[in-house]
């Protein structure tokens, strides 16, 4: 009895283990998502910094 007790409470720390790690996973997975687009701005910007052309707009305007 003593050692069936020990072992669902080894599972169920196990298992949360398990849940928190996932959980981690998930929230990197949804802070990539959200960051994404901002990276992917920045270095558009960067790249037109680099070419000379600090008032270009993504969309190929100049900025006024």
């Amino acid at each position: 009895m003593v050692l069936a007790r020990k072992r669902m409470r080894i599972e169920r720390e196990e298992g949360l283990e398990e849940g928190l790690e996932k959980g981690r996973e998930e929230g990197r997975a949804e802070m990539r998502a959200e960051l994404e687009p901002i990276i992917k701005d920045l270095q558009e910007r960067i790249r037109r910094l680099e070419n000379g052309d600090p008032q270009a707009e993504p969309n190929g305007t100049h900025a006024s």
